[in-house]
């Protein structure tokens, strides 16, 4: 416990309270979040959802779509119910997509417990870049870096950034405040997942989706993999 004057054990729970608070604005609902990106136009890998029970061999449309992914971004997700027993989301990411090599990462992980639990599979490709766009009504930041996951966990400094003022009148160009362009090729691609969320052929006083978003740009192309809407994660 600290000893600095006039804190008390009751100060410090008053400060975990708010802490908590804090993290519960920044929890979302995964379920929602791909089912808003599977509907969305934007561009995105192939998935596939199931619940445990129908993760079987004689399941075609599973093993198709193995067959179809050399790897997978696999994920075992709780349901509503498995939830509330306290369940959590648990993955991992380019991992082969052999049925057997999945069954070695979903039976630790869900035990006994498949009743609480549906599989989300992803397909995978090499990541040249990852990318974020904060998308709010005032303004957008977008940053891109090498690796998502360094670049969500602030791990990695942004090759480009950038913030677009939406406030303000002119081309999509003139909105535009380069915060970091050390590398004009990334810069390039982080404008072109910006227009995925811009109305198209609308580039004076564009509209944009409004939403938290992370995707990552491969051989074939850029592909979105999350979309939040959570008003903590636009602020």
């Amino acid at each position: 416990m600290s000893k600095e004057k006039g804190k008390t054990i009751s100060d410090w729970i008053e400060c975990a309270k708010n802490t908590l608070a804090s993290l519960e604005k920044l929890e979302s609902d995964k379920d929602s979040d791909m089912a808003r990106l599977s509907a969305s136009e934007l561009p995105h890998f192939e998935e596939l959802r199931l619940p445990y029970s129908d993760f079987l061999k004689e399941n075609n449309r599973l093993m198709q779509f193995l067959n179809r992914h050399e790897r997978v971004t696999i994920r075992a997700l709780p349901t509503p119910e498995g939830r509330k027993k306290g369940f959590t989301r648990k993955y991992e990411k380019n991992w082969p997509s052999a049925f057997e090599e999945c069954m070695q990462f979903l039976k630790p992980v869900i035990k006994e417990n498949g009743e609480y639990f549906t599989v989300g599979l992803t397909a995978y490709e090499p990541n040249d870049y990852g990318f974020i766009l904060i998308s709010g009504e005032k303004y957008i930041r977008g940053e891109i870096g090498k690796s998502l996951e360094d670049l969500s966990h602030g791990d990695e400094t942004p090759i480009v950034s950038f913030v677009l003022d939406r406030g303000k009148t002119g081309h999509l160009e003139d909105k535009i405040i380069w915060l970091k362009r050390e590398d004009d090729s990334a810069a390039k691609v982080l404008l072109r997942t910006l227009n995925c969320i811009k109305a198209p052929f609308d580039n004076f006083n564009p509209i944009f989706l409004e939403g938290y978003f992370e995707g990552v740009v491969t051989k074939t192309g850029i592909k979105f993999l999350d979309y939040k809407i959570n008003p903590a994660y636009l602020s």
